[in-house]
Formats: structure tokens, C-alpha cells, sequence
């Protein structure tokens, strides 16, 4: 982004005031904050796999956000999470 200002004494960047609501809780007390997550599929581009549910009895081929070794670093980091988890990611609140 390019921003060009005749008066810089009176140049101010204003945004829109992020708002704590029900997409972003804490139920893990996390010390960064209240998080969500993200779908970690993309509808074009992106990495086509396979990845097998959490018990082995299925597989599913998607098209991922990440190639097939940076979602085992993501994938890898909680054995206990949930089918829907599987394919989904923590983002914080102030980092989106």
C-alpha cells in the first residue's frame, strides 16, 4: 500500500476497532488471548492429498492451504483433537 500525505503533521491511519464477540473465545486460557480457528481447505490452487482421520477408518483427499509437510507440523502437534479439528487451525484474535 502506497499512501501519499501534503501535510504529514495532519496524516492519521484509522481502522476499524476490532470487536471481541463470539467467534473468538479462550476456553483454553491461552496467555495470547481469545483465538479461533480457520478452515485449512481452499476451493482452487492450493495442495491436493490425502490426510486419514484420527482413528485411521477413513481418508480424506482435499485441496489444503499448506503442502503435506507443513500441515504434519500442524497436524502433529495434538494427537486428541477432533475430526473437524483435523483440518482446521488456531488463528489469535489480534493476528487475523
Amino acid at each position: 500500500m502506497l499512501v501519499y500525505a501534503k501535510n504529514l503533521t495532519k496524516f492519521q491511519i484509522k481502522g476499524l476497532q476490532r470487536e471481541s464477540g463470539e467467534r473468538f473465545l479462550n476456553p483454553d486460557k491461552d496467555p495470547e488471548g481469545e483465538w479461533s480457528t480457520q478452515d485449512l481447505t481452499v476451493r482452487t490452487g492450493g495442495f491436493e492429498y490425502e490426510i486419514p482421520s484420527i482413528d485411521g477408518t477413513k481418508v480424506f483427499k482435499r485441496k489444503w492451504r499448506f503442502n503435506l509437510e507443513r500441515m504434519k507440523i500442524i497436524m502433529g502437534g495434538n494427537s486428541n483433537e477432533s475430526f473437524e479439528d483435523i483440518y482446521r487451525k488456531k488463528v489469535q484474535m489480534f493476528n487475523v
